[in-house]
């Protein structure tokens, strides 16, 4: 009897370790898709910056040609 109860409480430890693990590399995971996001958002603003200069080259050059 005393068994049975020491090994469900073990099995219950394990769980709760097992659950704790997966949670913490959840979070190490999250982090690393918060530096992405960041990482991506910049990029985006980067490339509208370039885009709006080559627009205003273009138009500029339209001007010029007419």
């Amino acid at each position: 009897m005393r068994y049975k109860k020491n090994m469900k409480e073990f099995i219950l430890v394990l769980a709760v370790l097992c659950l704790a693990l997966s949670v913490a590399k959840n979070i190490r995971v999250i982090e690393e898709l918060r530096v992405h996001i960041e990482q991506n958002k910049e990029e985006i603003h980067q490339a509208g910056i370039v885009i709006a200069e080559i627009e205003n080259k273009n138009s500029l050059t339209l001007s010029d040609a007419k």
